[in-house]
């Protein structure tokens, strides 16, 4: 089977209906919690981006409504709104997780019987600025809690894998497509998931994938064809997947695929020079190439 073979034309028709088909769930969606918890889960499943216009335009409205201090009631839908709302430009107040403390300022201990809204608390405290001591506090109140809940045996065991996934790294420190291909796996096994989304959201995971498939084939045929390591310097490292990785990690879209391609030949160059200097050259040949490098004129 072909690596683009999700490019052809039964997959492509296929995934426009899907698109539009979310396209119009988002729209039509008014009420303000389900809107941010699919906004929320379309950004999981890797699919928000093809609704970035509509999606932020939700996002202000929402932001500017005067009817959603109701959210700031519940313990998860308040982070969820404060992240999301941060995440895009908004400018959000920690007090709004002030209602959650007790009268000596910490966060109530009853709030651990909510292990969903504990989750989006954790998730919203890394979207930290300086000095907010609030968000600092909520994430060591969750972290510490979450390493208790674990340990108990009559925890559900989706949720639990939810739990240790959000401690080995928060979402918003994780490379996006590989939270995506994670999330797919765990929305698969939810009562209440769109069959739709999933699909459509399998079917983007799939033919973004071709995209880098062949992006990879076209810097490996550069690398290739530079000779560098295979010729004259060959003791130098070959990390060409890994430094298309690191490209990729920057930026995941498919109308970044030059800035990757790009990316990915500078950082296979630093990689190069890299071990000329720290692994090959004598002193006198690296201050030879380095008064060569600084004499190039790019032009």
């Amino acid at each position: 089977m072909k690596d683009d073979h999700f490019m052809e034309e039964k997959f492509t028709s296929r995934f426009e209906k899907l698109k539009s088909a979310t396209k119009h769930l988002l729209l039509e969606n008014k009420d303000i919690i389900h809107q941010l918890k699919l906004i929320d889960t379309l950004r999981h499943l890797g699919v928000a981006y093809h609704f970035e216009k509509e999606i932020k335009e939700a996002i202000g409205t929402i932001n500017s409504s005067m009817n959603i201090n109701f959210i700031k009631s519940d313990l998860f839908d308040t982070p969820l709104f404060f992240r999301l709302v941060r995440e895009y430009g908004y400018k959000v107040s920690q007090g709004d997780f002030d209602r959650f403390k007790n009268e000596n300022g910490n966060f109530q201990l009853s709030l651990c019987n909510d292990i969903e809204g504990m989750l989006s608390l954790y998730e919203a405290s890394h979207l930290v600025m300086e000095g907010e001591d609030t968000l600092d506090e909520a994430s060591v109140f969750t972290i510490k809690h979450f390493k208790t809940i674990i340990k108990e045996q009559d925890i559900d065991p989706i949720l639990k894998e939810r739990v240790q996934h959000a401690l080995e790294m928060s979402m918003h420190w994780r490379m996006p497509r590989l939270h995506t291909h994670w999330f797919i796996k765990m929305y698969e096994k939810e009562n209440n998931m769109n069959i739709n989304l999933l699909e459509f959201a399998k079917l983007d995971f799939n033919m973004v994938q071709s995209t880098y498939k062949s992006e990879l084939k076209r810097c490996s045929r550069w690398w290739a064809n530079l000779g560098l390591v295979d010729k004259d310097l060959s003791f130098s490292r070959d990390r060409l997947v890994e430094n298309y990785l690191y490209a990729m990690g920057f930026a995941s879209e498919p109308k970044f695929f030059i800035y990757r391609m790009i990316l990915t030949q500078v950082h296979c160059l630093i990689t190069t020079i890299d071990d000329i200097f720290y692994v090959y050259g004598t002193l006198d040949e690296l201050e030879l190439f380095t008064t060569a490098l600084d004499r190039w004129d790019t032009k």
